[in-house]
């Protein structure tokens, strides 16, 4: 098409709306910066060099590169990575060069699939446990969602079980006898009930022994109702500590012997000074 041509010399600028090499050798970017640059290019092709290296790329484009990428600068090519806990420990590898493998350990493997990492635990390895009971004096343990076998503990009903000590903070009933063999026993409650008809003191000590009951007046010590076993009467004390070994009577108690009482019976072990008599006539009679 005949039209003005624009002859282009050294030193000027040309602004072309397409420009094909049919066969190059080698071309040469000249000029204060030495770049090409251009607007995009639409199509599809291919920039290939065969020898020599590029510059700089800048913008954006797509498409593959071929060949191993040895000669690419300024892309990251390092991954650092670091494990957790005070020996997780750390290290970098090399995109380019190096390989990233995952391994497992002791009882644990890992599978690499669809780009997804899976740690598998091995049978041995415990990742929860739970300790219950399924009776009273019994316990099981469940690993891992698999029950073992019930462990007997010796704390069954049928047991026979002994303690340092033993500390209730609520009720406690017992079907059977209670025996406490220690120096005290201690009852602090605000009341005391017991069905016992009899009460048997002085079942530990040698016979005769002196016994009885003593009302506490302050620091464990007080007035006491309490058998002498020397003059074998019943007397009171207006002294004695609970914990005392012996202790005597400081005056008598007298009874009466009521012979309207066929109960009662006028012997010698009542006939001692100051107890009381009363016949069948209704007289009254002192002993001294």
């Amino acid at each position: 098409m005949a039209t003005w041509k624009k002859i282009i010399v050294s030193g000027s600028s040309a602004n072309l709306a397409n420009l094909q090499v049919d066969s190059l050798s080698s071309g040469v970017v000249t000029g204060a910066s030495g770049n090409l640059t251009t607007t995009p290019i639409a199509g599809i092709g291919d920039i290939v060099a065969t020898d020599g290296a590029f510059g700089n790329f800048s913008g954006s484009f797509s498409g593959s590169f071929i060949g191993d990428g040895s000669q690419l600068t300024g892309l990251v090519t390092n991954l650092t990575f670091s494990g957790s806990g005070a020996t997780g420990g750390g290290d970098t590898i090399d995109l380019k060069t190096d390989s990233l493998k995952f391994e497992g350990g002791n009882n644990l493997s890992a599978t690499v699939t669809n780009n997804t990492v899976t740690y598998n635990l091995g049978s041995s390895i415990v990742s929860s446990s739970i300790l219950t009971s399924n009776a009273q004096g019994q316990a099981v343990l469940v690993t891992n969602g698999v029950s073992g076998s019930n462990v007997d503990l010796g704390l069954q009903t049928s047991d026979d079980v002994t303690f340092n000590s033993l500390n209730l903070t609520g009720d406690a009933e017992i079907d059977g006898n209670l025996t406490v063999n220690g120096t005290l026993a201690y009852l602090n409650t605000t009341n005391t009930a017991l069905k016992d008809k009899y009460i048997l003191l002085n079942s530990g000590s040698t016979d005769p022994d002196t016994a009885g009951l003593v009302v506490d007046q302050g620091s464990g010590a007080g007035d006491a109702f309490l058998f002498d076993a020397t003059d074998l009467r019943w007397g009171v004390n207006k002294n004695i500590a609970a914990t005392t070994g012996s202790a005597n009577s400081e005056a008598h108690i007298s009874v009466v012997v009521d012979e309207n009482d066929t109960n009662h019976v006028d012997e010698a072990y009542y006939q001692k000074n100051g107890n009381i008599k009363v016949d069948n006539t209704g007289n009254i009679f002192i002993y001294s």
